[in-house]
């Protein structure tokens, strides 16, 4: 399972259907975590939390491909002129002692 981050840049005009189109994400999904950068005002992360890997390219591919009807609202209200969609995944590390 992996944690994945979604970061991209939100237009300034379309911040409150934003966090309205977000907040209905978040009751379908209640594991997902949003954050706004405390330094760039529209710059937003989602965190995923126990993505399998046969979820990801799909999610990848649903998140970054803008013909994905599932997702063509967040699509518009993305600012791609100043940041793409950007994707990672993480794997869960273990403390490790020293």
């Amino acid at each position: 399972m992996y944690v994945v981050f979604v970061e991209y840049i939100v237009f300034y005009h379309r911040k409150q259907d934003y966090l309205v189109y977000m907040t209905k994400l978040k009751q379908e999904n209640p594991t997902m975590e949003l954050l706004e950068s405390a330094d760039q005002e529209g710059l937003f992360v989602e965190i995923w939390r126990e993505v399998s890997q046969e979820n990801f390219p799909i999610m990848k591919h649903n998140r970054i491909d803008n013909a994905s009807s599932s997702n063509s609202e967040l699509y518009e209200m993305i600012d791609h002129s100043k940041s793409q969609i950007r994707m990672w995944k993480f794997n869960q590390t273990y403390r490790i002692a020293f």
